[in-house]
């Protein structure tokens, strides 16, 4: 789960992805994730204000569990890149330490302090 948000963190990650590879809005992704197009929203808006510090977290991660990672590829927004270092931050701890019973985005969210609750910053 994501702490102070009422979807899970894989639901979560899913529009993020959607948004950042697939090039949708909150409102085509609401309705493929059958959720309130505002909710969506917030979750866009809570991880663009916050894509700046999940990058460098996300980023610092990467650096501690793998001494060769893979290339980092530019996106085309802050959005973009903060969830291409989460998810190679995923990928350095699987690395690392083996797959484990959560998917990738509760990795990520636990990786990240967070990911996108409410008030916080990731560590």
């Amino acid at each position: 789960m994501v702490p102070g948000r009422l979807d899970g963190a894989e639901v979560i990650g899913e529009a993020l992805g959607l948004a950042v590879y697939g090039g949708l809005g909150h409102r085509p992704i609401a309705l493929r994730l059958d959720r309130p197009p505002a909710t969506v929203r917030g979750w866009l808006r809570a991880a663009r204000a916050h894509a700046q510090g999940l990058r460098e977290c996300a980023t610092r991660w990467v650096a501690c569990l793998d001494p060769e990672p893979a290339a980092i590829t530019a996106a085309a927004s802050q959005l973009g890149d903060a969830v291409e270092a989460v998810m190679l931050a995923v990928r350095a701890w699987v690395l690392r330490f083996g797959r484990d019973l959560i998917g990738p985005w509760e990795r990520a969210v636990w990786l990240t302090g967070g990911l996108l609750a409410a008030g916080r910053t990731p560590p």
